[in-house]
């Protein structure tokens, strides 16, 4: 299983503490997650079906 690596954002630990870091959008089929001036783009992927195990944060 691949897992979303990530690092080097201040007091981001976790998917609790990344999501309330995130300004969350979504356009179209993308779900769009900045946090500053970086960004995430999971194409086909829902807020709802985010969950801890698909991520490693270091």
């Amino acid at each position: 299983m691949d897992l979303i690596h990530i690092e080097g954002l201040a007091g981001v630990t976790d998917l609790t503490s990344f999501l309330a870091a995130a300004t969350v959008t979504t356009v179209g089929d993308q779900l769009r997650l900045t946090v500053g001036s970086d960004q995430l783009v999971l194409v086909g992927m829902t807020l709802a079906g985010l969950s801890a195990d698909l991520f490693d944060f270091a």
